[in-house]
Order: C-alpha cells, then sequence, then structure tokens
C-alpha cells in the first residue's frame, strides 16, 4: 500500500474536488439548457389570453375569474371581474392547474374519477400548445355556464395565436 504525505494527499484531494465540480457543473448547464429549449408561455401571451377572455366576458354579459398557467402549473396571470362570487376564483385556479398539468380539457378529466392530485373534473379548463404542438400551459375559467367558460378561454387563446388542442396527424 501506498503512502502519501500529508501534503500529497492534500494535493490529490484538491484535484479530485476540483473534478468533481467541473463534473456537476457540466451536468447543471445539461439540465438548464434543456429546460431553457422548452417553449415557455410569455406574461405577454398570458396577458392576452387573460384580457381578452375578460373582453369576451364583459360583451356577453358574464362575471368570471380566470387563471392562466405555464408548463409547470405555475400561475401567470389571474384577474377577477367585479361582483364575482367568493369562491369562483378558486374553481377557476383549480381548472387551469389541471389542464396545465395534466395537458388534457377539464371536460376530459372529469370522465377520469378525480383522484389523481390537483385534478379538475368540472368543464371549464384548456391546455394550452403552440401550433407546433409545445405545450405551454392551460387556463381556467369559471363564473359562467361551462360551455361560457370555454368559449371565453377559446376567445382569449385565439388572440395570443395559440391553441388549445394537439393536431391530428
Amino acid at each position: 500500500m501506498a503512502r502519501f504525505t500529508e501534503k500529497e494527499s492534500g494535493e490529490t484531494l484538491m484535484k479530485y474536488m476540483f473534478a468533481a465540480s467541473v463534473l456537476f457543473a457540466g451536468l447543471a448547464s445539461t439540465q438548464a439548457s434543456a429546460q431553457d429549449m422548452q417553449a415557455q408561455l410569455t406574461l405577454e401571451s398570458a396577458a392576452t389570453i387573460r384580457d381578452a377572455c375578460l373582453a369576451h366576458a364583459a360583451e356577453n354579459d358574464m362575471v368570471i375569474a380566470i387563471a392562466v398557467f405555464d408548463n409547470r402549473g405555475m400561475m401567470v396571470t389571474y384577474a377577477a371581474m367585479d361582483g364575482i362570487a367568493a369562491a369562483i376564483p378558486d374553481v377557476a385556479m383549480w381548472k387551469g392547474r389541471s389542464a396545465a398539468k395534466y395537458r388534457y380539457a377539464t371536460s376530459v378529466t372529469a370522465d377520469w374519477g378525480g383522484d389523481a392530485p390537483e385534478i379538475a373534473v368540472w368543464e371549464g379548463g384548456l391546455p394550452i400548445f403552440m401550433a407546433d404542438g409545445s405545450p405551454l400551459g392551460g387556463v381556467g375559467v369559471s363564473g359562467a355556464a361551462s360551455a361560457d367558460d370555454v368559449a371565453c378561454i377559446m376567445a382569449g387563446v385565439e388572440a395570443a395565436g395559440l391553441v388549445t388542442e394537439l393536431a391530428a396527424d
């Protein structure tokens, strides 16, 4: 068994620590690069969705709440119209987060039974995709009839130039 002096042991340890730090830095930058390459919902697009939905609701005498989420289920923007009932904003957030995380309309996830975490079982949440199918997030609207909630979402998503369904192959 080779014996090292204290100085040689310290130098060897420093070399291993340097090599490990270079390796971990490379892994971290690879992970960050992969995340950077994913399509991201911008605040501008989310605000366009929100504002067009609110305008659609006002034009159609609806009082709604809207919540827009990114593809990780993090809220990007939210609004509630004056006069909204107290529980409605929470329902809009529930629907939007579900659509963002599961990437399905809540009318579809309603049929799944509701056992999965944060899964919405009421219509009024739609996922958002780029035209190429890249997932961006989800939108939830509540306060009107389900079909009106969905129409409101569609007005917002179309105004932003995005889609709510993957194109059929």
